[in-house]
């Protein structure tokens, strides 16, 4: 029997799943997608899994942060049009914290992904005749 994959976990960066390290490493990946002239009419949204995560990493603590840090990349408040949107947004930012290891992507279109998981994806296609 051969092992099957029932879910991509896209990670772009990763670090120990500290919050201090975490954004240290993704500061770089969240600065790209939300610095530019056209990202100050984005939507976003951030996604927080977790698997046997250490205690601190909550749910609040990781939007808070990473939600200070879109607002610091403009620090004269130009940004204001930057709007949370968590039905549709145009961005996610994924955080998946598993044990002490965390990673962290910008997914543009996350919703249209069927949430990383295969089944779902397959079963979308087929539905729609693709």
């Amino acid at each position: 029997r051969a092992p099957t994959a029932h879910k991509i976990h896209p990670l772009q960066v990763c670090s120990f799943a500290g919050l201090d390290e975490m954004l240290r490493a993704g500061q770089p990946l969240i600065a790209k997608h939300f610095s530019g002239p056209e990202s100050k009419s984005r939507t976003f949204a951030i996604q927080l899994r977790k698997r046997m995560a250490p205690k601190d990493i909550t749910r609040d603590a990781v939007v808070a942060r990473i939600g200070q840090e879109i607002s610091n990349l403009w620090p004269d408040g130009s940004a204001s049009d930057i709007k949370v949107d968590l039905k549709n947004p145009a961005v996610a930012v994924v955080v998946e914290v598993i044990m002490n290891i965390a990673g962290i992507s910008v997914v543009p279109d996350f919703e249209n992904f069927n949430n990383f998981s295969l089944p779902a994806a397959v079963q979308a296609a087929e539905a729609s005749g693709e």
